[in-house]
């Protein structure tokens, strides 16, 4: 269940453009094999979603490597979701859950900007010489660490390697 919530979040999110850090690249090509696998009857919708997936873990792994060294949550909470469907083509997310929902700080850093206390309350630090309270603080900001874009970007090949193997296994298997 806490998986299927964590699903509707990152399609929710997806499809508003919302604050998930998702990365999002199109597989084309492969006419021949789509030719093939039509002829021998094969659940296209079903194929789409397979051969994706197969693409879809090749990034997932390598982000999941990119932001390790920073945050083993959000490495760990990287999920792959199919979030729709787009003019008859199967739509796969890749994307932390809401559950580390800080990501997209990490992908795409912060502006300085003031943090300020909930109403009636004080923000509270440890200081070299005990508690400090404020109202509010000025944060500096915070670099970008991308790692979800640099997975899709640089494994390139290995993910057209994924998904052109996976069809071909789909292929072979329903040739007999």
């Amino acid at each position: 269940e806490r998986g299927e919530r964590a699903a509707h979040g990152v399609r929710d999110d997806l499809q508003r453009g919302g604050p998930v850090t998702a990365t999002r690249f199109t597989v084309t090509g492969g006419d021949e094999i789509v030719r093939k696998l039509r002829a021998l009857g094969v659940n296209m919708e079903r194929a789409q979603e397979v051969v994706l997936r197969a693409g879809a873990e090749v990034v997932r792994q390598a982000a999941a490597d990119n932001v390790r060294s920073v945050s083993s949550s959000v490495a760990s909470d990287i999920t792959i979701q199919r979030v729709g469907d787009e003019g008859g083509a199967v739509v796969i997310g890749i994307a932390p859950t809401r559950k580390t929902w800080y990501a997209v700080f990490l992908e795409r850093g912060t502006r300085p900007h003031t943090v300020k206390a909930r109403s009636g309350k004080a923000l509270r630090f440890i200081g070299p010489s005990g508690d400090v309270y404020r109202r509010s603080i000025q944060h500096p900001g915070t670099k970008a660490r991308p790692f979800m874009r640099p997975a899709a970007d640089e494994n390139h090949e290995r993910i057209v390697n994924a998904v052109g193997d996976k069809a071909r296994t789909i292929l072979e298997i329903s040739a007999g």
